[in-house]
């Protein structure tokens, strides 16, 4: 792992590429070590063949030091060391919150990149048939009628309005969610103010908001017309909790937990 004098250089040389080639090194390392954790956590040890090498997860985090901003508006980059005025071991200040945000790098990672456990190519050979017969054999020919170009707007349309029709704690308790902390966790009741059992419906309740928005926007879209916006705006609602999060007191012991976790 880094020592602190190696994230200090880091720090002053902007990029790992402009390090010396221990420090380089020992960051990489840091970086692929947590990246494939934090992967197969997520998705299994099946996961480990679409991963980038170490230099590509760290650039991946670096990335997202450079352009991300923390809830009082800092980039990341200074946040993560700006974290060390705030008492305890500096180096442990350090790798918590490179650790924290590399989860993130992972999630988003992994929601692009990476094929689902349960994912079968449509040019995988069907079992039991004869000659090379596919799922994509099986499947219907294109139907124009069915494409929704405007499903993206719509998706983002109906994640908004559900974003406002929900108060703090349904908000904290999705970001909760988001960051993969349990409902029933202390910290995580507490912040949203309600009691475990409540946890868990108000939850609920929340996804059953984003389907009430699809009804309204799609009114003449059938059931699975309405599911497949609801694919597309709950990521998107995620987002909006996240960004909004970062600027509200009450969602700190949140991510206070989330990176004592990490």
């Amino acid at each position: 792992m880094p020592s602190l004098e190696q994230w200090q250089e880091w720090g002053a040389q902007c990029a790992a590429a402009r390090c010396a080639p221990e420090t380089r090194a020992a960051l990489h390392l840091f970086g692929w070590q947590r990246f494939g954790h934090y992967a197969r956590r997520a998705r299994g040890e099946g996961v480990a063949g679409c991963l980038p090498d170490a230099a590509g997860c760290w650039h991946l985090l670096e990335a997202r030091l450079v352009t991300g901003r923390s809830r009082p508006g800092k980039a990341y980059k200074r946040w993560l060391f700006d974290r060390t005025a705030g008492g305890g071991e500096p180096l442990d200040a350090v790798q918590g919150g490179a650790s924290l945000l590399l989860r993130s790098v992972v999630r988003d990672f992994l929601r692009r990149e990476a094929p689902r456990p349960a994912t079968v190519s449509l040019d995988a050979p069907l079992e039991g048939v004869e000659g090379r017969l596919t799922l994509a054999d099986l499947l219907p020919a294109p139907d124009a009628t069915g494409a929704e170009p405007d499903a993206p707007r719509l998706a983002g349309a109906i994640a908004r309005a559900a974003f406002d029709a929900l108060d703090v704690r349904a908000r904290l308790l999705v970001l909760a969610k988001h960051l993969d902390l349990p409902l029933y966790h202390p910290a995580v009741t507490a912040a949203a103010g309600t009691s475990r059992s409540r946890a868990s419906e108000i939850w609920r309740e929340a996804f059953e908001r984003l389907a009430a928005e699809a009804r309204r926007a799609c009114p003449d879209e059938d059931a699975g017309g309405r599911l497949r916006l609801c694919l597309l705006a709950a990521p998107e609602l995620a987002r909006l909790i996240f960004q909004w999060a970062r600027a509200e007191k009450s969602a700190a012991p949140v991510f206070r937990v989330a990176e004592e976790q990490a």
